[in-house]
C-alpha cells in the first residue's frame, strides 16, 4: 500500500510530467510572456532609476512551471539577460500550484555608488579649476 506522501509524489510528478509534454509550445510562450513583462516594467525601472532609487521589483503569476534556472537558462529577453549576467538580479518563485509566482529584482546601487563618486570628482576638479582661473 502506497503511503500518502508516496500518492501525492505521484500526483504531482503526473502533473509536471504534462506540463514536459506541453514543452517547447508553453516555453515559447512564456518567454513571450517574460518578454511582454520586460517591455512594461523596463522603462519603469528608469523611472525609478530618475526618483534616487537603486533597485527595482516586480512579480508575475503564470500557469506555466518553470524552475529558476530554467527561466535564467535561455528565457530571459536579451537586456533582461545581459543583466542577470552580470550578478545583478534576485530571482525567486513562490507557489508550487497554479498560478505559480515569480519574483525579479533588479539592483544597480554599488555601481551607481562608483559613478557618483567619479562624477562628484569630475565636478570637483572643475571648481578648483575655475577657482584657480578666477585667481589668475
Amino acid at each position: 500500500m502506497a503511503t500518502l506522501h508516496d500518492e501525492l509524489a505521484e500526483i504531482s510528478a503526473k502533473a509536471a510530467f504534462e506540463n514536459f509534454k506541453a514543452g517547447d509550445k508553453t516555453r515559447e510562450e512564456f518567454k513571450k510572456l517574460l518578454a511582454t513583462v520586460w517591455e512594461h516594467h523596463e522603462p519603469q525601472m528608469r523611472v525609478a532609476a530618475s526618483l534616487l532609487k537603486v533597485e527595482y521589483e516586480f512579480q508575475i503569476t503564470a500557469d506555466y512551471d518553470f524552475s529558476m534556472k530554467e527561466i535564467e537558462a535561455d528565457m530571459l529577453p536579451p537586456a533582461w539577460a545581459e543583466f542577470h549576467n552580470q550578478g545583478h538580479t534576485f530571482n525567486w518563485k513562490f507557489e508550487n500550484e497554479k498560478p505559480f509566482r515569480y519574483s525579479f529584482k533588479f539592483r544597480w546601487g554599488c555601481k551607481r555608488g562608483v559613478i557618483l563618486n567619479d562624477l562628484k570628482s569630475e565636478w570637483k576638479a572643475q571648481q578648483e579649476m575655475r577657482k584657480r582661473q578666477r585667481a589668475e
